[in-house]
């Protein structure tokens, strides 16, 4: 569809080249239609399944045809060429290629064309000065033609692929918006955010990172981009550029220099090769969280991309401002505001799911006395009395274990995967803790009871049991931990006492 007009024009040209007086050499002429009609039927091949250069040979067979067709209006120099005006016919495939091809396809044909007219002239016995103007004239007119259409081309290209990447960073704008204030978790806000970051940055910028301070230590706690996701930490000393940032709360757009930063850093610096950072900072409500890092790999920033990150930096600020707002709610409504241990709302929530398939060892804990505390000496010290107990227990037990409280003077002590042995050794750990709990002169004490399931047990049953097992604890010894009896049929409970 594209040749057709090109097409067009050359049978015009064919057909005008036979008009009065017509050609002085016929067998040239039709040997010209043929090879024109050669060119112009190889178009409908179905050049998606050819190499792209491929679409080369119509158009230097076009210029065969054309070179033939000035030669027969003028092999004979006596009598006046009727084909000397259709020189301009080597524009046709200049035309062509330029508009459609790259500028290296068109060098080839430019110069295919100044060998047809050079063939054409010397064949015909043109003068040397008329030859000399004619491939002067048409060179140029064919250089000036090709270099504008494919300067206008690049620039029609650019706008195009500009409006395109302003629609597509549109769509991800608005997308990572709604994606991001819709999370309500803040470390899916910080995953995500770098996620979105990395593809708003474009190519060119690595790797994107989501960095944090902790005791002077910069630790990568999300990272994003085509250089790995293993995170990295460094020595916040090490790198002035962050703690620039850290105490202006600005942006920062920097070139590395290696004489400035320290030797943690250096080494993840010539590790990966970077040469730029921009560093925006995360502050929601005004707090400085985190700073999302982009690592640049020998290209500095431009304008346009510092502006966009900063913009997803201020909704990312957003959308983790909300996070952290919803997720301290969570944390009041799950836990004690006395002792910072979960509430009976906590303590089911940890128990759904997954972790009923878990084995568990389930510890009911009661404070000896509580209520003659609180007579005798107050309530200011029965609460901390509370509060040291609670930190107590919590130092006994591991990251994914849960103390909750769930009444006045009782907690509840989920210990996954714990069995018998595991409980028993935990237990005389908390006792060991709880000893050392003293109050202006008081001292605490507790009174345990446990009860232990294997895997996809009755956890309910199991703290029911353990619950038995503290009561008769309290009955028998304030200092000991005791077993109820195993009511026959729950085989999956591992129950034992001291």
């Amino acid at each position: 569809m594209r040749a057709s007009i090109f097409v067009a024009l050359g049978a015009v040209a064919q057909a005008s080249a036979a008009l009065p007086p017509g050609p002085n050499n016929l067998a040239l002429y039709w040997a010209s239609l043929v090879v024109f009609v050669v060119a112009a039927a190889s178009l409908l091949l179905p050049w998606r399944w050819f190499p792209r250069w491929a679409i080369l040979v119509p158009n230097l067979l076009y210029l065969a045809s054309v070179c033939l067709l000035l030669i027969s209006g003028g092999t004979d120099p006596s009598v006046q060429s009727t084909a000397g005006g259709l020189s301009v016919l080597v524009l046709l495939p200049v035309l062509a290629v330029s508009l459609y091809y790259p500028s290296s396809y068109a060098v080839i044909v430019i110069s295919a064309s100044v060998v047809s007219l050079t063939v054409a002239g010397i064949v015909v016995h043109s003068s040397e000065a008329t030859n000399l103007r004619r491939l002067i004239l048409w060179t140029a007119v064919s250089v000036v033609v090709s270099v504008t259409i494919h300067r206008l081309r690049d620039s029609l290209e650019g706008e195009v692929r500009d409006t395109a990447e302003l629609a597509r960073l549109g769509r991800l704008m608005n997308g990572a918006t709604q994606s991001l204030t819709s999370l309500r978790d803040p470390k899916e806000v910080i995953t995500e955010g770098t996620q979105v970051m990395s593809e708003l940055a474009g190519p060119g910028f690595k790797r994107v990172s989501y960095l944090r301070v902790r005791d002077g230590v910069l630790v990568q706690e999300a990272i994003a981009g085509d250089r790995g996701s293993a995170p990295s930490t460094c020595l916040l000393k090490d790198n002035p550029y962050v703690t620039q940032v850290l105490e202006t709360k600005q942006p920062l757009v920097a070139t590395l220099d290696p004489a400035a930063i320290g030797p943690t850093l250096r080494s993840i610096v010539d590790e990966v090769g970077i040469t730029h950072v921009m560093l925006v900072p995360i502050a929601p409500n005004g707090q400085l969280h985190g700073i999302i890092a982009i690592d640049s790999l020998g290209s500095p920033f431009p304008e346009e991309v510092v502006s966009r990150c900063r913009a997803l930096g201020n909704v990312v600020e957003l959308a983790l401002a909300n996070a952290l707002a919803h997720h301290e709610l969570e944390i009041q409504a799950n836990s004690d505001p006395l002792t910072g241990a979960a509430n009976r709302r906590g303590l089911a929530l940890f128990l759904e799911g997954d972790r009923r398939m878990e084995a568990m060892g389930i510890l009911v804990i009661d404070i000896d006395g509580l209520k003659d505390i609180n007579d005798a000496h107050g309530h200011d010290v029965g609460d901390k009395i509370l509060v040291g107990v609670a930190r107590a227990l919590s130092g006994v037990l591991r990251g994914g274990d849960l103390l909750a409280r769930t009444g006045g003077d009782e907690f509840v002590a989920a210990v996954a995967g714990a069995t018998d042995g595991d409980a028993r050794r935990v237990i005389e750990r908390i006792e060991a803790a709880v000893s050392r709990v003293s109050v202006r002169g008081v001292r605490a004490s507790v009174s345990i009871g446990y009860a232990c399931c294997a895997k996809n047990g009755d956890i309910d049953r199991t703290r029911q049991l353990a619950d038995e097992a503290m009561y008769e604890a309290k009955r028998v010894s304030r200092r000991h931990q005791v077993r109820p009896p195993q009511p026959p049929g729950d085989r999956d409970l591992v129950i034992r006492g001291g």
